[in-house]
């Protein structure tokens, strides 16, 4: 809306974005026991995704192959807030069990959480 009145078009697509974060992992709770640094963000090409360390675990956002986009026109409906959409973790299976096998620990742990919202 802000570009329209600016008189600039900006083409832009809600798409929903989907992350995981897992359970705790036990070599990330000893690391934050003896003051050590977080873990740097890991970008896994094989995988189509980032690794960064959340809490004691990690989350894990894939780039999907085949987003799923939402139309939404202008805008989000009136009644949108905060809200996500629901889990779909069958688009990103393939994502999933290439980053446990970058990051074997992680397939040592199970998901503590899925969030699936809207990004463009």
């Amino acid at each position: 809306k802000v570009s329209r009145m600016l008189g600039i078009e900006v083409p832009a697509v809600v798409i929903e974005h989907q992350y995981v974060i897992s359970e705790p992992i036990p070599a990330i709770l000893e690391r934050q026991q003896a003051g050590l640094p977080r873990l740097p963000v890991l970008r896994d090409l094989r995988a189509s995704s980032y690794i960064r360390q959340e809490r004691a675990g990690l989350l894990v956002g894939p780039y999907e192959e085949e987003c799923k986009i939402t139309e939404w026109g202008d805008a989000p409906p009136g009644w949108w807030t905060m809200d996500l959409f629901p889990d779909a973790l069958e688009r990103i299976e393939d994502n999933l069990i290439g980053c446990c096998e970058a990051v074997p620990a992680l397939g040592e742990v199970g998901i503590a959480s899925v969030v699936n919202g809207p990004t463009i």
